[in-house]
């Protein structure tokens, strides 16, 4: 950990996360709740867009190592590797499938 920067939430013990949020393991009195909820608002997340298929594949474009493997794959075809160029372009769907994976469990 950096000097000077907070630790993260998760890393503080239990009774640390109570003093900081002025709350107790029971949780907060009717009014307390009524009284956060006025001055801070509701505890909600907003709604954000989700990307359509035609931007989640051109988002895929921006690594040069998509271009590259997609070269490789194009020059192996085009060459007559035929094998080669499905299991290089395999390859890039595979990286695709992975990367998109993450994104949506990252994002959920």
């Amino acid at each position: 950990m950096k000097p000077g920067r907070p630790r993260a939430w998760h890393c503080l013990p239990a009774d640390a996360v109570l003093l900081k949020l002025h709350t107790a393991a029971t949780g907060l009195s009717a009014v307390e709740a009524a009284d956060r909820l006025a001055s801070n608002g509701p505890n909600e997340l907003p709604d954000r867009r989700r990307n359509g298929a035609l931007t989640m594949l051109a988002s895929q474009f921006s690594s040069l190592m998509t271009w590259i493997l997609i070269a490789a794959g194009l020059i192996a075809g085009f060459v007559g590797e035929t094998v080669d160029a499905i299991v290089i372009l395999l390859i890039v769907g595979v990286i695709w499938l992975k990367k998109e994976k993450a994104a949506v469990c990252n994002s959920i």
